[in-house]
């Protein structure tokens, strides 16, 4: 299911959810549907983007003895890449 998918099944009923007619990018006819859209995607990139920086945090400060340290580093950085892929702000 897509963010817009996701969104439009919690909105309906509560919003309308008519397209604005025309090319290009998609917005919703309503501003305020549009409002409550713009906040979705930003409040799920937030929640991704603190997702993806628990993986960055997954080494800390701990001095692994005998570990192979840059397994560990490519996975958090994998795990990082991926959240972020979600969000569509992989860097």
């Amino acid at each position: 299911m897509s963010d817009r998918d996701a969104f439009e099944a919690w909105a309906e009923g509560k919003f309308n959810l008519t397209p604005l007619a025309g090319e290009g990018a998609f917005f919703y006819d309503e501003e305020r549907t549009q409002a409550a859209w713009d906040g979705w995607q930003a409040s799920r990139r937030a929640a991704l983007e603190e997702s993806a920086k628990v993986c960055e945090k997954i080494l800390g400060p701990h001095e692994y003895s005998g570990l192979d340290v840059d397994c560990y580093q490519e996975t958090a950085d994998r795990c990082a890449a991926a959240i972020r892929a979600l969000a569509g702000t992989e860097t």
